[in-house]
């Protein structure tokens, strides 16, 4: 399985991900994120064989493509924009896209909204034309339990599920679960990226 994470905006696990331009915006929520996938195909004996990813899969990768330290770097989930990403420890500021759960989804909450069912295609951006275009690789189900204070802020808020999901041009199918855990908060004019600039090829 190859990995190329350059300087570029998309992402990990023949993912390709990059440095995004910051900008201040609306604050994000963002939390930790434990993500264990077992991956399986088979080699030229025809044996199944399997291969484990984690957040420590994409962080290494995001930070020896990048030329950055993995130890000032994290895993996370995004709430508002349902995506995952690898962001720096220290201030929570953005640095790579990893998978996105946005473009397709049907949430089915309770009456007190404060805890839902969610099922999402699970998407990459396009590795080949980088045009930022969607490419869907799987699905993933997970149940939310959020709570908010009376200006809509959430005050506390937990995501976990299961996943499967195949990466365009790779044999492998993964399958796995992951878990979301504490707060990472931005630092005061460290937030969201806005409009990244668009990454050349790179090579494979």
């Amino acid at each position: 399985m190859k990995m190329t994470l350059k300087i570029s905006r998309p992402m990990a696990l023949s993912i390709l991900v990059g440095l995004a331009s910051i900008s201040t915006a609306k604050a994000q929520d963002q939390f930790l994120l434990a993500w264990n996938a077992t991956g399986y195909t088979y080699n030229s004996k025809g044996e199944l064989v399997a291969t484990n990813v984690n957040a420590q899969t994409f962080i290494k990768k995001v930070a020896a493509d990048n030329g950055l330290d993995p130890k000032d770097l994290a895993f996370v989930y995004r709430v508002e924009n349902l995506d995952t990403v690898v962001a720096f420890k220290t201030n929570g500021q953005f640095v790579a896209d990893i998978y996105q759960m946005e473009d397709t989804f049907t949430a089915i909450t309770n009456a007190p909204n404060t805890m839902d069912a969610r099922q999402s295609l699970l998407t990459i951006e396009n590795a080949t034309n980088f045009d930022g275009a969607l490419v869907t690789i799987g699905g993933i189900f997970g149940i939310e339990d959020f709570h908010h204070d009376a200006e809509g802020n959430i005050t506390s808020y937990s995501y976990h599920g299961n996943f499967n999901y195949s990466l365009p041009g790779e044999t492998v199918v993964f399958s796995g679960t992951f878990s979301t855990g504490a707060r990472l908060k931005l630092a005061p004019g460290d937030e969201v990226e806005s409009n990244p600039p668009k990454s050349k090829k790179a090579a494979k």
